[in-house]
């Protein structure tokens, strides 16, 4: 989604210093994505391992809640960023709102999946081997952590799957 204001904003790098960060980077770390187990800064030594996190939108909208024109200002900011990743094989969608983002991104790229439908630990496939696997994921929010929609285990069980499909 975007960066929250507290959080990624205000850090620099997205998750990082806010409540849903702590869960994320416990589970990353737990998987083996991740050199320690929180993040408070930028410069707090934390370094991904065969692992990229984005925002769709790349500012902190107001209420949080960007709009269709946030989306669509951000998204060659988010295409580049991919592009980059020449080795990239799973896309993690964490929340409804960034795999409808990644929907379009697919669309862009000649793969029509807009009749697919967002569900957590759900893994959907293109019969393009040039294209990644897509992953529907909970967002990590301290709404949903702490409502139990996602819990650290849920998180992790998604992360154990990609490392799976990575190797």
């Amino acid at each position: 989604m975007a960066p929250g204001a507290h959080g990624g904003n205000r850090t620099g790098r997205p998750f990082t210093g806010d409540g849903g960060g702590h869960a994320l980077f416990q589970s990353l770390y737990d998987t083996g994505f991740s050199t320690q187990a929180e993040s408070h800064h930028i410069d707090d030594g934390l370094r991904l391992k065969d692992v990229y996190i984005s925002n769709a939108v790349k500012c902190c909208p107001p209420k949080n809640k960007p709009v269709a024109a946030e989306y669509e200002e951000c998204k060659p900011f988010l295409e580049q960023e991919i592009k980059r990743l020449q080795q990239l094989q799973v896309i993690v969608a964490l929340g409804g709102e960034a795999f409808a983002q990644m929907k379009k991104y697919y669309k862009s790229l000649g793969k029509d999946i807009s009749k697919v439908a967002f569900a957590h630990n759900a893994s959907y496939f293109t019969d393009t081997p040039t294209l990644p696997t897509l992953v529907g994921c909970y967002h990590p929010s301290q709404y949903n952590l702490n409502t139990k929609r996602l819990t650290p285990k849920m998180l992790r069980d998604i992360l154990y799957e990609v490392k799976e499909k990575i190797k």
